[in-house]
């Protein structure tokens, strides 16, 4: 399949992306699984929430640039505002209930797709559900701009910074010193 084998992607953090990229690019074709893969681990906390963001981000920037800085542009509040600015504009009508309606209708999307990828109605109290859900909301730009500010990572116990080419380059050397 590979020359090589698997071992020359052992170099990507994101090695499932490029696997993909690479089957792609030899012609094969990819389809879309109906099951999402189950990636939680269990009790998370909110650092560790945080940290998954900014890693993400980071990754996402080194391997697709221009998509993950369009990205921002596609959370639920930028586009309630849009819409809400737009309604006004066009129809005169009040941005406060276009906002209203905007938000109420994302968080039943969002509750509708955890029902169709878990087969199951979240079984929580509302404030189980809408703390993380806010917190999510609302960090989603700091979080961002965070991930941006560097291309350093910590996957596993090893640090790495990324390269533009989705490669990740260990940050220490062999001797375990802290290489620049």
């Amino acid at each position: 399949m590979f020359t090589g084998g698997l071992e020359k992607f052992s170099q990507y953090v994101a090695e499932d992306f490029f696997i993909v990229k690479a089957l792609l690019n030899k012609g094969w074709k990819a389809v879309m699984c109906r099951a999402p893969a189950l990636q939680n681990h269990g009790r998370v906390s909110l650092s560790w929430f945080c940290s998954r963001v900014i890693r993400w981000t980071r990754l996402r920037f080194t391997m697709l640039t221009v998509i993950t800085l369009l990205e921002p542009f596609t959370e639920m509040l930028p586009m309630g505002l849009a819409t809400a600015w737009s309604f006004y504009y066009l129809l005169s009508f009040p941005m406060w209930a276009t906002l209203l309606v905007h938000i109420g209708w994302w968080m039943l999307s969002d509750i509708v797709l955890i029902h169709r990828l878990q087969g199951k109605w979240p079984r929580c109290s509302s404030f189980r559900f809408l703390f993380p859900y806010w917190f999510r909301q609302l960090t989603a730009y700091p979080l961002f701009l965070f991930g941006l500010s560097s291309r350093n990572v910590l996957w596993g116990r090893q640090r790495y910074k990324l390269m533009f080419s989705g490669r990740a380059v260990s940050t220490h050397g062999h001797d375990g010193k802290q290489v620049s």
